[in-house]
């Protein structure tokens, strides 16, 4: 069966740009994370236009602030994926006097630069963060995808107010209950969504990543870093503004999924004392707490790089995804929380990164795991 070609597609403001402009991109690259904004940066080849006069792509105005740029790529039908749709922040030219030398950086945002523009001071009573949430994602013209958050402020006890931008109130609630803040892109003609929830880690994998598994190897420069500096244990102490009762909460759990058959150890003398950010309600202090040694058990991080045409796809960010022929310890379950896409002729480079709160696979990856410890992996079969 032969391969669909894969292509990319770039839309100025929802329409095609002139073919010249197209001829003159050096490169693409799309940086995504689940904990901050996308990121496009976009290198032209530019030069003096044919009157003498002017600088081709820079004095034309193309691209100007908030000017609205798509990249989606065609690697899977039926339709072409979105990469991202960001908005121009940053324009560095690059005059040289050695032929073709001169360059254009176009440096974009997604739309968080939307919800990040502009300071505001406003009351949000009885509402929960995830009300505040979904209200901001709809004042942005975005589809709210959003965890519903159990506590909700009572204007008699706490209100919440904000006195900062969308963007930075968003990553404030975020952190405090342990939720991701990403927008999603979607086709031109529908509107991005903008998520606010926490990490999906019980969505099927999206696909396996093969380290080290001869012809059947498509994730190249794996490694991984296990890092234990976090607390094992945090705890958190305050007073009830309604009774006035101590609140002492401590935590050595997490609760969220973990990827694999092997949970950390507890060690009790890593303990944290978290600042209580001004919250004297015990419902919101578990929840810091519990959000703060959820991150605490990310402790192992993996990056690699892959090809769309090896992977068979984009990677996405956001979702599990699995990796075999790394060893016993280090195959098993993923959450991709980063990946960077370089788009160039002919083909898209994926850097990713990956993050686990355990170790082992856990038998749920529906690959078998006889001999990961070893190098001959050639009984694990290939990807399909």
């Amino acid at each position: 069966m032969t391969a669909l070609p894969i292509t990319y597609t770039v839309l100025i403001d929802e329409s095609p740009p002139a073919e010249s402009l197209l001829r003159s991109i050096k490169s693409i690259e799309v940086e995504r994370d689940v904990r901050q904004a996308a990121m496009l940066r976009l290198s032209l080849n530019v030069g003096v236009d044919d009157r003498g006069t002017g600088w081709r792509t820079i004095d034309d105005n193309t691209f100007e602030s908030r000017t609205k740029i798509s990249v989606l790529i065609s690697a899977k039908p039926p339709r072409p994926r979105p990469l991202i749709n960001a908005y121009v922040v940053d324009i560095k030219p690059s005059m040289s006097a050695v032929p073709g030398g001169s360059t254009l950086e176009v440096v974009a945002m997604d739309a968080q630069v939307l919800m990040r523009s502009e300071e505001k001071v406003a009351p949000r009573p009885n509402q929960a963060d995830s009300t505040v949430a979904t209200k901001i994602f709809r004042d942005a013209n975005l589809v709210p995808v959003v965890d519903r958050t159990t506590s909700q402020r009572d204007q008699e006890d706490t209100v919440t107010t904000q006195s900062s931008t969308d963007g930075a109130l968003l990553d404030a609630m975020a952190e405090r209950n342990g939720f991701e803040f990403y927008v999603q892109p979607d086709v031109p003609g529908l509107p991005d969504e903008g998520h606010f929830h926490a990490p999906r880690l019980d969505l099927a994998s999206q696909g396996t990543l093969n380290v080290n598994m001869g012809v059947d190897t498509n994730a190249t420069n794996f490694s991984v870093h296990d890092d234990r500096r976090g607390p094992s244990a945090v705890s958190a102490r305050a007073v009830d503004h309604r009774t006035l009762d101590p609140i002492d909460v401590s935590l050595t759990k997490t609760k969220a999924r973990t990827l694999g058959a092997a949970s950390f150890d507890v060690d009790p003398e890593t303990t944290t004392l978290l600042a209580t950010r001004g919250i004297a309600n015990p419902a919101e202090l578990s929840a810091l707490v519990q959000a703060e040694i959820d991150r605490s058990n990310w402790a192992i991080t993996a990056t690699g790089e892959t090809t769309v045409t090896r992977y068979g796809d984009t990677i996405r960010i956001g979702e599990p995804i699995n990796v075999r022929g790394a060893g016993g310890q280090n195959s098993g379950a993923y959450y991709v929380t980063a990946v960077t896409y370089m788009l160039s002729p002919g083909e898209i480079s994926q850097r990713f990164t990956l993050q686990r709160n355990a170790r082992e696979p856990d038998g749920t990856e529906g690959f078998d795991v006889e001999g990961l410890s070893g190098l001959g992996l050639a009984s694990l079969g290939s990807v399909t």
